[in-house]
């Protein structure tokens, strides 16, 4: 990978991989009550092929 001057990366080859989740989960109401760090958690998920 390379970094263009404006911030953007350019890969060198295609990514193997099949996303799983088309937006990051976040949690519910009810976990970050029970844990307050988890307020800022993304969960992304993709399958390597």
């Amino acid at each position: 990978m390379e970094l263009h001057p404006d911030g953007r990366l350019k890969t060198l080859h295609e990514a193997r991989v099949n996303v799983l989740t088309s937006k990051p989960i976040s949690p519910g109401a009810n976990e970050i009550a029970e844990n307050p760090r988890a307020r800022s958690a993304k969960l992304r998920a993709a399958e390597k092929l």
